[in-house]
């Protein structure tokens, strides 16, 4: 499971060592990351076009995924929390926001299918 989880862009050794080596501490986190609500909350923020509210949830799981370590998302979210940063909606580049939109969706499926799979290690 450890090499899954590396090989979905978790950052493992940083990652336990960030939860103290608990492991069992660092599976209960990564367990509740699938369940967090601002990933779906900054989607439809999105398509609603509140890009007030969509950068709120983006900053907030961009300190969700820092802190997990979860690199292969972490590029992602940080580009669509600046490109909706102080940004009124003429402002947005709206065809790199789609863009990194469907590459840091691509990668949090494939990081929730795994997580998902984690029993215990």
């Amino acid at each position: 499971m450890i090499n899954d989880i590396k090989a979905c862009g978790i950052e493992y050794e940083d990652t336990l060592h960030r939860f103290m080596n608990k492991q069992d501490m660092m599976v209960k986190f990564l367990k509740k990351f699938p369940e967090d609500a601002n990933y779906s909350q900054m989607v439809e923020n999105i398509d609603k076009r509140d890009y007030k509210m969509a950068f709120r949830n983006a900053h907030t799981l961009k300190g969700v995924v820092a802190n997990l370590g979860i690199q292969s998302l972490y590029s992602h979210v940080s580009e669509i929390t600046e490109l909706l940063r102080d940004r009124e909606e003429y402002e947005v580049d709206q065809q790199r926001l789609t863009e990194e939109l469907m590459l840091l969706n691509e990668k949090y499926v494939e990081v929730c299918t795994v997580i998902r799979r984690i029993d215990s290690m």
